[in-house]
């Protein structure tokens, strides 16, 4: 608590205004610049388990939505999560590039690589004065949990958190990075930095059940169908082929087509799409929906492919799982739009970029079925906008 209270007095210290909220365990500053304001979001979070994830994004979204109501043109929001349970609180830094910890045992100042930038350089002298306390606190108490030597911290818990000792160096502030393996020169002389680290959020580690669970069945169907020795029966059987949809009601091809593939290369870079976009689609509109809207994607891209070739008069296959895994990704630009250019790391231009080269690689490319992408895209983009709604709040100010 002491600490909390002298991180508060900093912010008030170097300029910063208070807003009043009506939620205990948090304090709300901000500083202004023209059209600009950054917030530093303080929450007291000690067991970890006092806010959700779910209520934190919410909360957040109340605060930016309080200072653009002002007529801000740009609200920065940093959140300063204070806690004695950093393990459990890293699951709301993983899900937003503005959060950092002040871990209130081992008296650090956790900022993550892909971190906001700190345009006002507040965090270098709030990781200082953290540093000092904490020496402070670890003299007069004796050295427990941890040791403090020659300004750095050796963690006595054994945390699974990659860090390395700072560099020496200048504070380094480039256009979306704050980097904290630097040395930092304050009044006292040279202060290095303790350390840093990485958000545990690797995409093989966070790959969601649903996405596990259709990743395995186009396994196993491709790995039967190509040792089964009967290959081709199955997929005439199963591919989409429109004179038998139209003139033989087959219209279960319009399902079974998204489970098989060509061959082994078709299969990995179709997962390995969907392992990264179909995750990131799944935590946010959750399992049922997110296989809502794949499947419904797989079977609006299959009429579109096979509406193109009844129109073309073209007689081709067509399979594999791309027309679905476009829908995703169309699901995911509205949500970007939705949050206002932003879901997780994913902007606003990656996603863009994104659509394009698949798109120009698709048309630049023998036998891909172009019309069941653009199909399947478009529908994705649509069945988010019905079924996709932002969680929203409210928050008073006194």
């Amino acid at each position: 608590m002491e600490l909390y209270n002298k991180i508060l007095e900093y912010f008030l210290s170097n300029g910063c205004q208070r807003l009043q909220v009506n939620a205990s365990g948090m304090d709300v500053l901000y500083q202004t610049k023209l059209e600009q304001c950054t917030v530093y979001w303080l929450i007291e979070i000690y067991n970890g388990t006092e806010i959700l994830n779910d209520q934190y994004q919410n909360i957040k979204r109340q605060i930016e939505t309080a200072f653009l109501s002002r007529g801000y043109q740009k609200v920065l929001v940093h959140a300063i999560l204070c806690t004695k349970n950093t393990d459990a609180v890293m699951k709301i830094c993983r899900m937003s590039e503005s959060a950092c910890i002040v871990d209130m045992l081992q008296f650090r100042l956790m900022l993550f690589e892909g971190q906001a930038r700190d345009e006002n350089g507040i965090f270098r002298g709030l990781e200082q004065l953290i540093s000092e306390y904490g020496r402070s606190y670890f003299t007069s108490h004796g050295e427990q949990n941890s040791t403090y030597r020659n300004g750095n911290y050796q963690d006595g818990f054994g945390t699974d958190y990659q860090h390395h000792q700072g560099s020496q160096g200048a504070y380094q502030q480039g256009n979306s990075n704050y980097q904290t393996d630097t040395s930092y020169r304050g009044n006292n002389g040279n202060f290095q930095s303790g350390t840093s680290y990485q958000r545990n959020n690797g995409i093989f580690s966070r790959i969601g059940i649903a996405t596990i669970i259709i990743i395995a069945i186009n396994a196993a169907v491709f790995f039967y169908t190509d040792l089964s020795g009967n290959y081709d029966k199955i997929v005439s059987k199963g591919c989409i082929f429109w004179p038998l949809i139209k003139y033989h009601n087959e219209y279960y091809r319009l399902f079974t087509y998204q489970f098989l593939h060509a061959n082994i290369s078709h299969l990995a870079n179709n997962m390995l799409i969907l392992a990264i976009m179909g995750s990131t689609l799944e935590r946010h509109v959750g399992k049922f929906k997110y296989l809502l809207i794949y499947f419904l994607s797989g079977i609006v891209a299959g009429i579109a492919s096979m509406s193109y070739n009844m129109q073309k008069g073209l007689l081709s296959n067509s399979i594999g799982a791309s027309g679905a895994i476009f829908g995703v990704i169309g699901a995911i630009a509205l949500i970007v739009v939705v949050n206002k250019g932003r879901l997780e790391t994913i902007g606003t231009r990656q996603i863009i970029i994104f659509i394009a080269l698949s798109l120009y690689g698709g048309f630049t490319s023998q036998g891909v079925d172009n019309a069941a992408h653009v199909g399947g895209l478009l529908a994705g983009f649509f069945i988010a906008m019905l079924v996709y709604r932002k969680k929203r709040g409210r928050i008073r100010e006194d």
